[in-house]
């Protein structure tokens, strides 16, 4: 994860220039295609991603990777995020957000209608762990409300929710985490500007739309440490 670049410029500015800089080596101006797994590292160096600090140097491209680095940085500049992972898939980038927020006995509030694989995730294998789970339509605030309770740990809206394309409007206040995915097409980024404190979303359709290749995205918006603080371990 890394911070947003310079969030001054318009969005054009930052699609094109967010999170590149010309090569030091050579001046290439476009960005490098990193293939090495691993890197040169301090002998002394732990093996291990627990407590890794953000500005850490390269170690193992399971953590990081430059030419991926650059992709988050962008990201981060597009959406007003915080911070942005990319995952191998969209999928990927919402089951990671589920299963770093909710423990056993956590409930989560999550959109009536979402992706076909974030229902059967959110219909069978949660509740297996122990998740409380209650759908409701997010369009109507005063339901989404009504389904918050003290366990709420997560409320989790999709939109334009997929298929039927509902919006929800304006990002429920919780006193938990809120996070939302966009799982279509068009529009603009900043779904962190919502009002919510993380998002997931698949990137093939916005990046290829689904002709040549698969990945996802998940940002940390604003007040994400504060949400998280409210957990009561």
């Amino acid at each position: 994860m890394k911070k947003s670049p310079d969030n001054t410029y318009g969005l054009r500015t930052k699609a094109v220039h967010a999170g590149e800089l010309p090569d030091p080596n050579t001046g290439a101006s476009a960005p490098n295609l990193v293939m090495s797994t691993t890197y040169l590292a301090d002998p002394e160096a732990n093996f291990s991603v627990e407590g890794l600090p953000a500005d850490a140097p390269f170690f193992y491209t399971r953590w990081g990777n430059p030419t991926v680095r650059q992709l988050e940085e962008k990201l981060c500049a597009l959406e007003g995020a915080e911070a942005a992972v990319a995952f191998g898939s969209g999928m990927a980038a919402i089951s990671a957000l589920f299963f770093a927020l909710l423990r056993s006995g956590d409930h989560l509030v999550i959109s009536d209608v979402t992706y076909a694989a974030t229902a059967e995730l959110t219909n069978d294998l949660l509740p297996g762990l122990g998740i409380r789970i209650t759908k409701v339509d997010m369009s109507d605030l005063d339901a989404v409300a009504a389904a918050i309770t003290p366990d709420t740990r997560l409320v989790y809206a999709e939109t334009p929710c997929n298929p039927i394309l509902r919006l929800t409007d304006r990002y429920p206040r919780c006193g938990c985490v809120g996070a939302c995915s966009r799982r279509t097409v068009g529009g603009r980024f900043d779904l962190c500007h919502a009002g919510g404190h993380a998002s997931a979303s698949p990137g093939g359709r916005f990046c290829a739309a689904f002709a040549d290749q698969i990945s996802g995205w998940a940002w940390r918006c604003g007040g994400w440490g504060a949400a998280r603080a409210r957990r009561a371990d």
